[in-house]
């Protein structure tokens, strides 16, 4: 597809503005780097080309939470929006693609709750998108995303599934199920809210129950090779939720032992204040001996950590308790009591900055505090904390990820 000599000028100015980026770096990176992304962005919407003006803005708005010391900050979101944007100056066909996504119709879908999660993105949207799965085995979401801030996360997770049943989207996240007719799809499996959407609400599945247990039974490995895979493909063609891992394990003092891989460490996605992953991964990880099931992400150049999204784990009575990390703002009477005991973790330094992010869990400076038999999150009432030092050791790592990890590592280099 060719481009007008207006776009290709367009192109070439956002070119111009990613490259001065790289060569400057996050740090030498200022406000008139971020005046030349914002303006070659603007010029390139102008002509129609508003996939890489899109991206120029995210670019622009995550250099400016790097500037601020925002918690929000990772630098491999930042990676990847340049990189993004560099491949799509170099494809017109690409750059050139339509801003919104094309929907069809589709038959009857009979779909289970997976989990909800908080959206907040870096071009100034914010909202509630649930994963759920599909009977052909895919996984398929629903969102409701609009500008907003970070409160509007909360809010969005509460909006009613098109179609007129009475189910919100984080009810059906939550071991829900429905059954949508003529509903819309993207090719990458969003659903649409078109108005001849109906749905009916019927009985969901936990984690433990099928038809959503078989997301658990491949391999660390596997999982791992997957998702790297998914992430090598162009952003339009990614299926929702390839890149999610689906692990089950042990809380130690040492990190998460993750049962057929390795030794983790759980690190919030979003260090954000008002979302509450960081809170709820301290209170998890002050309790030793805990069987987890999780959802989570891994993380392109910290391949020692995970970021962990949706968590359950066996509460009092033996009932099962599992929730959305991002959404919903843990307790110790959420976890089932235990013995008093030394709990070694990490928790974020003000200030520091890190290359995968502002102070994500279990990194930064280590806290030694006495966990309490009512299971009370380190550093609570009667716990002092010492900080300073070196980061808690991870431990040995167990075998299961070799060719997986160099993959990862050779994919973080490149």
């Amino acid at each position: 597809m060719a481009l007008t000599p207006v776009q290709s000028k367009a192109l070439d100015a956002l070119r111009e503005a990613a490259t001065a980026v790289l060569v400057a770096g996050v740090t030498g990176s200022g406000a008139v780097h971020r005046a030349e992304l914002l303006h070659a962005a603007h010029s390139a919407r102008l002509v129609g080309l508003h996939r890489p003006a899109a991206t120029a803005v995210r670019i622009a708005r995550r250099l400016g939470e790097a500037r601020s010391d925002d918690p929000a900050f990772r630098l491999s979101d930042l990676s990847a929006d340049l990189a993004e944007l560099l491949d799509l100056v170099r494809r017109p066909a690409a750059a050139l693609a339509p801003a919104r996504r094309s929907y069809q119709p589709e038959g009857p879908l009979r779909l289970h709750g997976l989990f909800t999660e908080a959206v907040v993105t870096a071009s100034g949207y914010a909202g509630a998108t649930v994963y759920t799965l599909a009977p052909d085995g895919t996984l398929r979401t629903l969102s409701d995303v609009a500008p907003g801030g970070p409160e509007r996360a909360l809010q969005a997770s509460g909006s009613p599934v098109p179609g007129g049943c009475a189910l919100g989207l984080r009810d059906l996240g939550d071991g829900g199920g429905v059954v949508l007719t003529s509903p819309t799809v993207s090719p990458d499996g969003r659903i649409g809210g078109g108005g001849q959407v109906r749905s009916v609400r019927v009985t969901g599945a936990g984690w433990h129950e099928a038809p959503l247990a078989a997301l658990w039974e491949r391999s660390p490995a596997a999982q791992l090779a997957a998702a790297l895979s998914w992430s090598a493909e162009p952003a339009d063609a990614r299926a929702a939720g390839g890149d999610l891992l689906f692990l089950d394990g042990t809380v130690t003092d040492v990190g998460f032992v993750v049962s057929g891989g390795p030794t983790l460490r759980l690190a919030a996605p979003d260090e954000r204040p008002d979302l509450p992953y960081a809170d709820n991964l301290r209170l998890l990880a002050s309790r030793p001996g805990l069987t987890l099931r999780l959802i989570a992400r891994a993380v392109p150049d910290r391949p020692d950590r995970i970021h962990v999204l949706a968590a359950a784990w066996r509460g009092h009575d033996d009932r099962t308790v599992r929730t959305d990390l991002g959404l919903r703002l843990l307790n110790r009477s959420h976890l089932a009591p235990t013995g008093s005991a030394t709990v070694a973790v990490t928790v974020p330094v003000a200030g520091s900055g890190q290359g995968a992010g502002r102070g994500a869990v279990a990194e930064g400076a280590p806290v030694t505090a006495a966990a309490p038999a009512t299971g009370g999150p380190p550093g609570g009432a009667g716990a002092p904390a010492l900080v300073g030092g070196d980061a808690v050791p991870l431990g040995r790592p167990l075998p299961g990820l070799p060719v997986e990890l160099d993959l990862l590592r050779r994919a973080v280099e490149r």
